[in-house]
This record gives structure tokens, sequence and C-alpha cells, in this order.
């Protein structure tokens, strides 16, 4: 019996969003953004169309516009996969059918401490299909 993503969502807002906003993170499940002073720090959770299947995945990126496909983004739109570099996080990928989804959510948010140090120590660079607006 395939269990409901609903639960998976439920589980992670009740784990992961509060370990997240007490770090300083801004935003919405699944899409979250730390603004720093020279950058954005950004954290989100991709869902598999396909299954049971997710992954955390953080992103730098620089407190400026950046044009993706003849689009401005501004820093406070930004989203996960807007960031460079990126990296996923924790298991790879999380699978709630495959462990019962307390203990997915509670990998996750055993995850966020170390989500939050990549954040905090890696420089965002450019994508080499990113430009920013006006630079």
């Amino acid at each position: 019996m395939a269990i409901p993503r609903k639960e998976m969502d439920a589980a992670l807002k009740a784990t992961l969003v509060p370990k997240l906003r007490s770090l300083g993170f801004k935003g919405s499940y699944p899409h979250f953004r730390r603004e720093g002073e020279r950058y954005v720090g950004l954290v989100g959770v991709q869902f598999s169309q396909w299954g049971s299947q997710f992954y955390v995945e953080a992103g730098v990126a620089e407190m400026a516009p950046v044009v993706v496909g003849g689009v401005s983004i501004p820093p406070n739109r930004l989203k996960y996969y807007h960031g460079w570099p990126r990296r996923r996080f924790g298991d790879l990928p999380y699978d709630y059918e495959a462990q019962p989804i307390l203990v997915v959510a509670s990998k996750v948010a055993d995850v966020v401490e170390d989500i939050e140090a990549w954040v905090s120590s890696t420089p965002p660079r450019r994508a080499d299909n990113e430009r920013i607006a006006g630079g």
C-alpha cells in the first residue's frame, strides 16, 4: 500500500521547518532562504514525480538578481535550484515507503546543522548559464 505524500509533507513540516526557522531561514515549505549581507542560502525539498523518494538540497546565490531563461529573479524569490553551487544532504534519496515516515523525518531534521554549516561556509559562484542582472 502506498503511503500518501501528504503524510510525509506533514512530518517534514513538523520536524524540518522548525529547525530551519530556528537558524534564521524564512520561506514556506518546501522552499527556504536565509539572506546574508553578501549572499543568500537556499534550502528545498525535491520530491520525485515517480514514487516515494525525495532529496533535501541546498544552494547559495549572490544577493543580486539572477537571470534565468531571460527572466530576472530577485534574491527574495530565489529557490534552491537557482543557487550555485548546490548540494544534496542526507540519504540519497530519502524514501518514505522504505522506512517509517517519522524515522525519515527525523533523519532529515538531523542533517539541518550540516546544511547550515555548508550554507554558511560556501561562497556562491555563477553557473555558466546564469548572469547577474545588470552585470
